[in-house]
């Protein structure tokens, strides 16, 4: 809950080192964390500057908890794996995430699954995936992302020339969102799992896609 939220980051304060923070669901025993627990901990947070990974995954923060941990992201500079998903994260979280994104160069592992981004929450991530350099896996299945958020990253994708897995399945692309990724694919040269499955490419999606292998 978020009561035992407040309380782990009232220890966090005296505590120093921190190195790995995973809280999923099932780990606090009265709930699952939410914004105002998120909110919490992300004031915290900013004095763990080597902390390398964060796994929140599988609770609720929703809007309000991804937009208070995006205020304390940007000073998490050794971060390498973060992982929020399962949140309901929306649009706007997803805004605010990307606006923090930028900074978190030592980024490796991005993990968004099964929120609702959206196209909008798309297009915005898209923005901030050029200047992590360092991404090797993404994933964004389960999001409605469409052809429009599939579109945003597609013109992204081809700078983050590190990435070896990406999972877009789930996200409603279509043929017409499945066609502007095969063109971006070829790019993506040290690419080794890519999975789109569940989108309705159709035909012509899983031609264009087949034309780039």
């Amino acid at each position: 809950t978020d009561e035992e939220a407040k309380l782990l980051a009232e220890h966090l304060r005296t505590y120093h080192g921190l190195r790995v923070l995973r809280i999923r669901n099932s780990w606090f025993a009265r709930g699952p964390l939410t914004g105002v627990g998120a909110a919490a901990l992300a004031e915290v947070l900013p004095q763990h500057s080597g902390l390398t990974v964060l796994h929140l995954g599988g609770n609720e923060l929703g809007d309000a908890g991804a937009t208070a941990l995006a205020e304390a992201l940007p000073r998490l500079t050794s971060l390498t794996v973060l992982s929020l998903g399962g949140n309901q994260v929306g649009e706007a979280g997803a805004t605010a995430l990307a606006k923090a994104l930028p900074q978190l160069t030592s980024l490796t592992v991005l993990n968004l699954y099964n929120n609702q981004l959206g196209a909008a929450g798309a297009t915005a991530l898209a923005k901030a995936l050029p200047q992590l350099t360092s991404l090797t896996e993404l994933y964004l299945y389960n999001n409605q992302l469409g052809e429009a958020g599939a579109t945003a990253l597609a013109e992204a994708l081809p700078q983050l020339t590190s990435l070896t897995e990406l999972n877009l399945a789930a996200n409603q692309l279509g043929a017409a969102g499945a066609t502007p990724l095969a063109e971006a694919l070829p790019r993506l040269t040290s690419l080794t799992k890519l999975d789109l499955g569940g989108n309705q490419v159709g035909d012509a999606g899983a031609t264009a896609l087949a034309e780039t292998g």
